[in-house]
């Protein structure tokens, strides 16, 4: 059994996110609670809250459905969560991902948050899962984003997408982020053979970073990307 939330649910410092699959005591502490469908919806109104209230948010752990990508109206591509300018440091914290040998499969002991075949545009426009709020100034914003603990998963490795385009956040810090793009398969567990996954298409990005600016400082921790 993997530890609880790092606060107390009483925390003003803290909003938090659960997913449908997420243990009974978490959702029930819970701000917001996923339902299974459209949960990029519900991981924004999140976001929002965060962004008006000055809190951080910290996310359970569990199975979080992206169903569609959105438009924005800060000129960004579509994607499925934009985290907002915060003009402050803004952390999202997943609630564990322990890491030990090759992972068999999806993992289930950190937030995975999964983008459905379904949710690819069939016009090939390029699109993003998570992306920073676009602004006129670029990245200099007075934003600082750090994220830990969170696994990200697309539905393949033939769309021209970005798993996480921050190159509109002034300075990052990735701790512990798994990154990946093979096929629907991994649902059953990942199992010899592999059934030789395709290789990435161009523009099939794992990490866009900070652009433009002499002083965006990067800092990665064990930050993995697979079939990007």
């Amino acid at each position: 059994m993997f530890g609880f939330a790092a606060f107390a649910r009483g925390d003003a410092r803290q909003v938090f996110l659960a997913a449908s699959n997420s243990r009974d005591e978490a959702k029930a502490s819970a701000d917001y609670v996923c339902t299974g469908t459209n949960d990029e919806l519900v991981i924004q109104k999140a976001i929002d809250d965060c962004k008006q209230t000055g809190r951080q948010l910290f996310i359970y752990r569990g199975f979080y459905s992206l169903d569609a990508v959105h438009e924005f109206s800060d000129g960004g591509p579509r994607a499925a969560v934009v985290i907002r300018n915060m003009c402050r440091a803004f952390e999202i914290t997943g609630e564990s991902r322990q890491v030990g040998g090759y992972p068999k499969g999806v993992e289930l002991n950190a937030p995975v948050f999964y983008l459905r075949p379904e949710a690819l545009p069939t016009d090939g426009e390029s699109v993003d899962i998570f992306r920073g709020q676009w602004s006129r100034e670029g990245i200099l914003n007075g934003s600082a984003l750090n994220m830990k603990n969170i696994v990200i998963w697309a539905p393949d490795s033939q769309h021209n997408l970005r798993a996480l385009d921050l190159q509109r956040v002034n300075s990052l810090e990735l701790h512990n982020i798994r990154l990946s793009a093979l096929g629907k398969a991994m649902l059953a567990g990942l199992k010899y053979p592999y059934n030789n996954p395709p290789a990435p298409v161009i523009g099939n990005i794992g990490v866009t970073l900070t652009d433009g600016s002499n002083n965006a400082p990067v800092n990665l921790v064990n930050v993995t990307a697979t079939g990007f």
